[in-house]
């Protein structure tokens, strides 16, 4: 579960609690995903994260003119 942020159950705004100093958050790296390559292409980058549930959605793009890309969908739970 990756919880940063508490929402105020009224408002629906949310906040850091107290003077927490920026990036002072209890994240743990559990794994590291290499981006999918392909034969004659350029390097792929991450252009987007998504967490739903179980699974983690991490898309690929290029960063010159021509376009490539890919999908990565990948089980996040504990077990």
């Amino acid at each position: 579960m990756l919880v940063i942020n508490l929402t105020d159950g009224t408002s629906g705004k949310t906040s850091k609690t107290g003077e927490e100093m920026a990036g002072d958050y209890p994240l743990t790296l559990i794994a590291r995903v290499d981006p999918p390559s392909f034969s004659g292409g350029e390097n792929l980058t991450a252009s987007h994260v998504d967490v739903d549930g179980d699974y983690a959605y991490v898309s690929y793009n290029t960063v010159e003119d021509g376009y490539a890309g890919g999908v990565d969908i990948i089980d996040v739970s504990r077990s």
